[in-house]
């Protein structure tokens, strides 16, 4: 880690893309389940729980209900990507300043693990749910941390180096790390790495991406129309 800290203050409505198969998974409240007939009235209804619910209102939760459940999954089935390693409770909120840019960066992953599969026959489709969350905190900037550009440019997939600084950033209680896109075609496209979940403000949902697999042509791409049925779900 670079000393001093180079830190950034950064604000901005970033996007984030989860496979819309985790809202199911997730717990949500049973008895308000039950009588909701939309996810947006779901939200509203636990929004109007919040109102009485004491383990809000004394603090001891979080204020960006109903969509809790979905940020702290984030942070409690870590997964091994760039600045988290993958131990449970050590997850991270990965989200870009542009739903773009956000799309480049899941389109690659989902190519890399349709290849590891071996799915160079079949047309497969995953449908994500856009998740918007307020950035309004000061963030370790890694673009201006000499060592971490110079890893990234060895070797832009190898986590050596951004892991354990995202480990020392995690331990200081930090809001995040600040970093640009490696997958964006176009430079300078800012992603932030959330490392505690009260960093991740004002949540909310949007509609759906489709992240496409075409095998012929071995690229992965997105579109916001539904694909028909003959295209396989994952």
């Amino acid at each position: 880690m670079r000393v001093p800290e180079p830190l950034q203050a950064h604000e901005a409505r970033t996007s984030r893309l989860i496979p819309s198969k985790h809202e199911q998974l997730s717990p949500r409240p049973s008895v308000l389940g039950d009588i909701a007939q939309s996810p947006r009235e779901l939200d509203i209804l636990l929004d109007l729980d919040n109102l009485t619910n004491s383990r809000v209102t004394s603090g001891q939760g979080v204020t960006y209900h109903p969509l809790e459940h979905m940020v702290l999954a984030a942070f409690e089935h870590a997964g091994n990507n760039r600045f988290n390693v993958q131990v449970l409770g050590h997850g991270a909120w990965y989200a870009a300043d542009e739903l773009a840019t956000c799309v480049y960066e899941v389109a690659h992953h989902f190519k890399a693990r349709a290849i590891d599969e071996g799915l160079t026959t079949t047309a497969h489709v995953t449908e994500y749910t856009i998740y918007e969350c307020d950035a309004q905190d000061t963030f370790y900037d890694v673009m201006q941390d000499p060592e971490y550009v110079r890893h990234l440019a060895i070797d832009p997939d190898s986590y050596a180096y951004s892991q354990p600084l995202g480990e020392e950033v995690r331990a200081q209680n930090r809001a995040g790390i600040l970093y640009d896109s490696n997958r964006s075609p176009e430079p300078g496209k800012r992603c932030i790495a959330f490392l505690q979940p009260w960093a991740v403000r004002s949540v909310s949902r949007g509609g759906q991406v489709y992240i496409l697999w075409n095998p012929e042509r071995q690229i992965a791409y997105a579109t916001r129309t539904a694909p028909g049925p003959d295209v396989v779900r994952k």
